[in-house]
């Protein structure tokens, strides 16, 4: 299969047929649907207000003269999330997507809207590969409003915690990341430095990039894992010094029990 076949280290894979009740596509690749009972409620809004008729237009478009290409080239939303491959019959080969975005890419302008309802409506009527949809309420992290989009930003390590990007931009520049935006836990670095990111297009991640060659890393660290990782280690501590502060006096209070019988 086409998709098996490809080595790249991250892409998505749709499919058609009742996306998010599919168990089979998400089992075998990193699929825009899949089952589960706690669904983002970001993404599945997403889904319902974007995805979902993009994939009716893409159905119904199969049964139209209009090319392919041109059909998926019009699907904003279904690119942005790096959807490679699209599965319209499990019988047949899956379709490639040559629209899709990639792992990551630089934008040349950018859109503020005034709240969430706005955010995700705009993404209906805008080009991803070139513009950002950024709430108002991420303003004070971007001054500029145009960039030249000059540079490349490639993905060189996918593990589920932690991703690592190359970056080599000419002059400061906006990169958006097809990655799900999620602040309680993941944190940005451009050369082991912490720096800033924040959400664009409704759900993905984008940060500033200065001029030159630049190593851009995004790592998951939860402050609730690590805090309870150390509760769970006082507890085990503690746990343990009982146990030995048990069997100490009891093995003390027997060596007193053999003494006392001795002597008598």
């Amino acid at each position: 299969m086409a998709i098996e076949r490809d080595k790249d280290l991250y892409f998505r894979v749709l499919n058609l047929r009742n996306p998010f009740a599919d168990s089979r596509t998400s089992y075998f690749h990193k699929s825009l649907g899949g089952y589960h009972g706690a669904k983002m409620k970001r993404y599945n809004e997403l889904f319902q207000y974007q995805i979902q008729p993009e994939m009716q237009r893409l159905i119904a478009g199969f049964q139209s003269p209009e090319t392919i290409d041109s059909l998926i080239s019009a699907l904003p939303v279904i690119n942005m999330l790096n959807t490679r491959y699209i599965i319209y019959d499990t019988e047949q080969a899956p379709i490639t997507n040559p629209a899709a975005l990639g792992n990551a890419w630089l934008v040349s302008s950018v859109k503020m809207v005034e709240n969430a309802d706005q955010e995700v409506t705009a993404l209906g009527q805008f080009n991803p590969e070139k513009e950002a949809i950024i709430n108002k309420n991420f303003s004070s992290l971007i001054d500029e409003k145009t960039f030249s989009a000059e540079g490349t930003v490639q993905l060189t390590e996918y593990q589920p915690n932690y991703l690592k990007y190359e970056a080599n931009v000419n002059g400061d520049q906006l990169a958006v990341f097809s990655e799900i935006y999620y602040p309680k836990g993941w944190n940005a670095f451009i050369d082991g430095e912490e720096t800033p990111h924040f959400q664009v297009n409704y759900v993905l991640r984008a940060m500033l990039l200065p001029d030159g060659k630049h190593e851009v890393e995004f790592k998951f660290e939860p402050q609730s894992y690590f805090v309870g990782n150390k509760i769970s280690m006082a507890s085990s501590v503690l746990l343990l010094l009982a146990i030995a502060a048990f069997l100490f006096l009891r093995l003390k209070k027997l060596k007193n029990e053999e003494t006392e019988t001795i002597k008598a």
